[in-house]
């Protein structure tokens, strides 16, 4: 889930206040290696609006290897789990990426990723049969924590529970199979390795393959994609709903196709809020007055933060890499100058 500031083109933004509001970014990764459904490698990003799965458009591919899960780190950028090789990177939408470090204790299957509201913390599920296994780990170099085993089920999806929403911040929920066919939706109990039920989801008119995506917006909306197969062994493209967190009620918004069906493993919901890159001091415009501000969130970041506490240093960040560097310079003095 994001909890994160995005950075859009000034011309972008301007006109995105004038557009009329839809839904939000939803970005999705194909993970075919249970249940190939052919014309997608796995490791394709695809990009769809919430209220239009049907319209999905491929950004990037991060590696035709197994991936269990991507999410958005606060404060920093996108984050991919690999079972294939058991690590974490970093990866941007024009197709680089960076290792974090491996994980340990992950089986080869597919599981899912999230983070805490913080960003610190990151846990990576991994499967083996229906022993899954949890490891809690540190966001930035992946150095080990806490392991957490879960016997009987497979658990195919976690996402973090944001703040401001009827349940506990921070508490890790997750959609799980205990071999039925019927996935269901449960809260996680790191305390005692177990799980807590909010219900089957059920109606779905098929049965539930290991690749699903979980996520939930910032309003407290929570989203799933989730695919199978029929009862007659044919592949069922990724479904998109929301799910009563209450209940576990799916809705159906629609199937997750564009070009090609979907084995969706993993779900992203992307709300950030828009700022306007070079605007370091927040007044709304880019002009010489934010060349101070910039100069500081370039030499001195917990001195802009202190100095600038309602604004995003990531609004100095004109080349798009996620931080502030010398490399934005140029960038910024365009934007100031209108170059």
């Amino acid at each position: 889930m994001s909890r994160l500031i995005s950075r859009l083109p000034a011309t972008i933004l301007a006109a995105s206040l004038l557009a009329p509001a839809f839904g939000v970014d939803i970005y999705v990764v194909e993970d075919s290696g249970f249940f190939g459904v052919p014309g997608l490698t796995n490791g394709t990003i695809g990009r769809f609006d919430s209220a239009d799965p049907a319209n999905v458009t491929r950004v990037t591919n991060i590696g035709d290897l197994n991936h269990a899960g991507i999410d958005l780190r606060p404060g920093s950028g996108f984050v991919d789990f690999e079972v294939t090789t058991n690590s974490l990177r970093t990866f941007t939408l024009d197709g680089k990426s960076s290792l974090i470090d491996s994980v340990g204790y992950c089986d080869f299957a597919v599981g899912g990723l999230t983070f805490s509201n913080d960003g610190t913390r990151a846990f990576a599920i991994g499967n083996a049969g229906f022993l899954s296994r949890l490891v809690e780990v540190d966001a930035d170099t992946g150095a080990f924590i806490d392991l957490h085993e879960f016997f009987n089920i497979s658990i195919s999806a976690i996402a973090t529970v944001p703040e401001g929403t009827a349940f506990p911040a921070d508490e890790l929920w997750a959609v799980i199979n205990r071999g039925s066919g019927i996935p269901e939706l449960v809260r996680l109990d790191l305390e005692n390795d177990t799980t807590v039920s909010v219900g089957s989801i059920v109606g779905l008119g098929y049965n539930q393959a290991f690749e699903v995506g979980l996520d939930w917006s910032s309003d407290g909306t929570l989203y799933a994609a989730i695919g199978g197969v029929t009862n007659a062994g044919v592949d069922v493209s990724s479904r998109f709903y929301t799910l009563n967190p209450n209940t576990a009620r799916p809705t159906l918004v629609g199937v997750i196709e564009g070009e090609d069906t979907w084995d969706v493993a993993s779900l992203v919901v992307d709300d950030r809020v828009a700022i306007l890159p070079g605007d370091l001091n927040c007044d709304g415009v880019v002009s010489v007055g934010d060349i101070n501000p910039f100069v500081l969130a370039l030499t001195d970041p917990a001195a802009y933060a202190a100095q600038f506490p309602e604004c995003d240093i990531l609004a100095g960040d004109c080349s798009g890499d996620d931080q502030v560097t010398v490399g934005d310079i140029n960038c910024f003095v365009d934007l100031v100058t209108g170059g």
